[in-house]
């Protein structure tokens, strides 16, 4: 991470506004970073009524696989039909969302943005179901920008150009297939 988000993160956490998810089933060494809201992390552990009785398995998987620096599937122009681990969201700056994508009426989106290189912020949670359609999807993903501001203040968002830039690693981009 470079130096400056390292700083950020860190005065982040120390406020309480994020906290590191660590994978429940640690995969291998730590190559890449989930940070999220208490408000997130509450939801992860079954702790939010939204979200009573949707099956986590599936998340906690997409976080070890993330975590550890394997293959994940991505998109850089929100093809949610190629059915990606994590895509930009069109039309909105730098939020992206991490999906898990299983079971079909229990998929779950973590919505965010990117710190540095592999560092992923998870700033709400919702089930997929709950979303609906584009519209709406994009009327609460476009919140995201505010919150990350309320949290960070003057630190932007990363941006790069390429899937491998924002999550380094092993990726695979399903528009390039």
């Amino acid at each position: 991470m470079t130096y400056s988000a390292t700083l950020s993160i860190f005065k982040v956490i120390e406020q309480g506004a994020v906290i590191e998810r660590r994978p429940l089933v640690q995969l291998d060494s730590q190559v890449r970073t989930l940070y999220v809201t208490p408000e997130v992390s509450e939801a992860l552990d079954g702790n939010d009524s939204r979200l009573k009785g949707f099956p986590m398995r599936e998340m906690e998987k997409q976080i070890s696989i993330f975590s550890a620096g394997y293959l994940v599937s991505g998109s850089l122009i929100g093809s949610s039909d190629k059915k990606p681990a994590i895509e930009k969201l069109v039309d909105l700056h730098e939020v992206w969302a991490f999906c898990a994508r299983k079971p079909l009426m229990g998929q779950i989106r973590i919505l965010g943005r990117f710190l540095d290189v592999g560092t992923f912020v998870g700033l709400q949670i919702y089930d997929r179901g709950f979303l609906g359609t584009r519209e709406k999807y994009n009327g609460i993903a476009e919140q995201i920008p505010a919150h990350w501001v309320q949290i960070f203040r003057g630190i932007p968002a990363f941006e790069g150009e390429t899937l491998a830039d924002y999550l380094g690693g092993v990726v695979r981009d399903v528009d390039e297939i």
